[in-house]
C-alpha cells in the first residue's frame, strides 16, 4: 500500500515539475498561430488591389463588345480577374485555418477522434 502512494507521488511529482514546460510549449505554439493568423488576415484585406482585376475584367468586356479590342485580351483579363478570385480564396482559407490553430493550442489540442454522438432514440430504449 506505501508503495503504490509513493508511485502515486512520485508519478504526481513529474506531473508537476513538466507543467511550466508544458505551459510554455502551448503559449509558444499560440504565439505562432498568432502570427500565422495575422498573415493572409493582412492579405485579404487589400480588397482595392483585388478590385483592379474584376475592374479591368468589365472593361475588357465592354471594350470587346464596342469592337475596340481582341476576344483573347478579354481572356487575359478573365483570367486574371479568376486568379485574384483565388488568391483571396487562399488568404481567408489560410487565416481560418491559422485561427483554428489558436484554438487548438488554447485548449491544448484535440482528439484525434471525436465521441460518438448521443441519438434521440437512445434513450427511447431504456426502462
Amino acid at each position: 500500500m506505501r508503495a503504490g502512494i509513493a508511485a502515486a507521488q512520485a508519478g504526481a511529482d513529474i506531473g508537476l515539475a513538466r507543467y511550466p514546460q508544458t505551459v510554455l510549449a502551448a503559449l509558444e505554439e499560440t504565439a505562432n498561430a498568432r502570427a500565422r493568423q495575422r498573415t493572409p488576415a493582412a492579405r485579404s484585406r487589400n480588397g482595392r488591389r483585388q478590385a483592379a482585376p474584376a475592374e479591368a475584367a468589365a472593361l475588357a468586356r465592354n471594350q470587346y463588345d464596342g469592337g475596340l479590342i481582341e476576344f483573347l485580351q478579354v481572356l487575359d483579363s478573365e483570367r486574371g480577374r479568376l486568379d485574384a478570385g483565388d488568391r483571396r480564396v487562399q488568404a481567408r482559407t489560410s487565416a481560418v485555418l491559422a485561427t483554428l490553430d489558436i484554438f487548438r493550442s488554447l485548449a491544448g489540442g484535440w482528439p484525434a477522434q471525436l465521441p460518438m454522438p448521443l441519438h434521440a432514440n437512445s434513450f427511447a430504449d431504456a426502462p
